[in-house]
């Protein structure tokens, strides 16, 4: 019965596809403004369910679907679009999903950062972020304003060279490489979860500091030092950092968007 039923929806969902869809192949999709206000061109908007699914109606969802559109929470991370004219609440409009398109943006305090990306509860981007890169961008720092971006972002725009310049118990601080020689502004880069010192116990090792990269570890009545290895050398070690929208790392009151990937394979080892 299940087998007749799929076949029913493929053979469905063959009928009538010279029906065009939303024009994906320019990375614009119709959506359906949820988010309880009407929104203006440029807008950002996270995308959730499909407004008629194949089991309601297969032909229908195969040549005329739309995606929901609502204010955007933290489900909606890598999946948001934007706006490419306005839209009344519960009315349907274009939106951008692949390609360049204008976008208001804010840039905190200190952000170096040429990607921005959704920012909870907000209808704009926040550089920092990851989701788009950012082109071209005009001034007005934290108030929101016009950027040209593209979705979504390139590849060597995700994933950026640093330089180590000193370690901390959870964190790294690090000069960003601009492409023809090192930043002088140092940015804060979340250690990998386990290299972190906030971990204070784990599988029933007791763990104990003395900085950001000693420790002693306890079980039961044995205990040992442990490095981590290769050891962080902050007189010219490099690493790759990639940025993401909630490290768990915190430092003075700013969640840090860059983890390190650690390429090397840095781990804790005993002494």
């Amino acid at each position: 019965m299940v087998d007749a039923a799929s076949d029913f929806q493929r053979r469905s969902l063959n009928r009538g596809s010279s029906a065009v869809p939303p024009d994906t192949k320019n990375g614009i999709i119709i959506v359906r403004n949820q988010s309880g206000s009407d929104r203006d061109r440029f807008d950002v908007l996270g995308l959730s369910t499909v407004i008629i699914t194949p089991t309601q109606n297969a032909q229908e969802f195969a040549s005329r679907w739309a995606l929901n559109a609502a204010l955007p929470a933290a489900t909606h991370t890598g999946k948001f679009a934007i706006l490419q004219e306005p839209i009344k609440s519960n009315a349907f409009g274009l939106a951008m999903i692949v390609g360049v398109s204008p976008v208001y943006v804010t840039r905190p305090t200190g952000e170096t950062s040429e990607i921005a990306g959704l920012k909870v509860g907000q209808t704009y981007l926040e550089a920092g972020l990851t989701g788009a890169q950012i082109l071209w961008e005009d001034s007005g720092g934290t108030t929101p304003h016009l950027a040209l971006v593209r979705m979504p972002a390139a590849l060597d725009q995700t994933i950026i060279r640093m330089r180590v310049t000193s370690v901390q118990g959870d964190y790294l601080v690090c000069q960003r490489w601009t492409g023809s020689a090192w930043s002088a502004t140092n940015e804060n880069v979340a250690k990998p979860y386990l290299l972190r010192t906030s971990g204070t116990s784990r599988n029933g090792i007791t763990y104990v500091y003395s900085n950001g990269f000693t420790r002693t570890a306890t079980q039961g009545a044995g205990n040992e030092t442990q490095v981590i290895v290769p050891s962080y050398y902050t007189s010219g070690d490099e690493l790759f950092a990639a940025p993401v929208n909630y490290t768990g790392v915190v430092v003075a009151t700013k969640e840090l968007k860059l983890i390190d990937i650690n390429a090397d394979g840095r781990a804790w080892a005993k002494q």
